[in-house]
């Protein structure tokens, strides 16, 4: 018997990454049902982006991605302004596997990756390095948390944020997702807490199904989706897809009976 047996699985996040979710939990025995909620604009201009790069090619400078699509811009930004992103001489960190991953797709390795893959976890190993003096480039989304940034001013960098898209509400998506609310569901899972503003919004009020349960990708993830009236069931301990199929099935194999925090992260 297949893992999730069957299981419907409501996915949210979106873009391609969507779509690779959904053909592993259908590799899972789930029925997957993908509903991405958001998009993302573009805000900042390849001219823009590649001038942050230029202006943090010197001795001591680091660059801060925090996700993929962050990283895939400054990628694409490079590539098309002639600059060799793979031997840019800032040292480069990523969030997380995802993010490294990315990057890595234009010949780029990231320097850093934190065991945690929040952005807490990025600041903590970054200040640990030491970074009073040092500048630090931060191109990301218009609405991403503070908490980066601050902490690295804290401890005496100079940084510099560059918005580079903003997540918009997938207006388009609305029927599709009333009509997933209408039947029966066993999961919904956020990837981010701009999934889980972003699905409020577009639910417009719908209530979840009867019995359907929230599976969250991080402690983040888990708080925003918590504030929304929507504690979660499960957080993958990994803070990867892989590990919020891990968490799905995990719950599954102990009878559904997954209590809040299952799954190994902190509630």
């Amino acid at each position: 018997m297949t893992p999730l047996g069957g299981r419907r699985v409501l996915v949210t996040r979106p873009g391609a990454s969507a779509a690779a979710f959904a053909a592993r939990l259908r590799e899972l025995g789930a029925d997957p049902v993908t509903v991405p909620v958001m998009g993302r604009r573009r805000i900042a201009s390849d001219e823009v982006i590649a001038r942050g790069l230029r202006d943090h090619a010197v001795p001591g400078a680091v660059i801060v991605l925090t996700s993929g699509h962050a990283a895939e811009l400054v990628a694409g930004a490079a590539r098309r302004a002639g600059l060799d992103l793979a031997h840019h001489p800032a040292t480069v960190a990523a969030i997380g596997p995802g993010t490294a991953a990315a990057l890595a797709r234009s010949g780029r390795r990231a320097d850093l990756v934190p065991e945690t893959f929040v952005a807490e976890a990025v600041a903590e190993r970054l200040v640990a390095l030491g970074v009073a003096g040092r500048p630090v480039w931060l191109p990301r989304a218009a609405e991403g948390r503070p908490v980066l940034p601050e902490r690295l001013r804290a401890a005496g960098a100079r940084v510099t944020e560059l918005p580079c898209y903003r997540t918009v509400v997938a207006r388009r998506m609305e029927a599709t997702l009333a009509a997933a609310l209408a039947g029966p569901l066993d999961w919904v899972t956020f990837t981010s807490g701009s999934t889980v503003r972003h699905f409020d919004r577009l639910r417009r009020g719908r209530p979840l199904p009867s019995g359907c349960r929230v599976a969250c990708i991080g402690p983040v993830t888990a708080q925003a989706a918590r504030a929304a009236g929507h504690p979660a069931a499960i957080i993958a301990a990994e803070h990867t897809m892989t590990g919020l199929l891990c968490a799905l099935c995990a719950a599954t194999g102990a009878g559904e009976e997954a209590a809040p925090g299952a799954g190994g992260g902190p509630p």
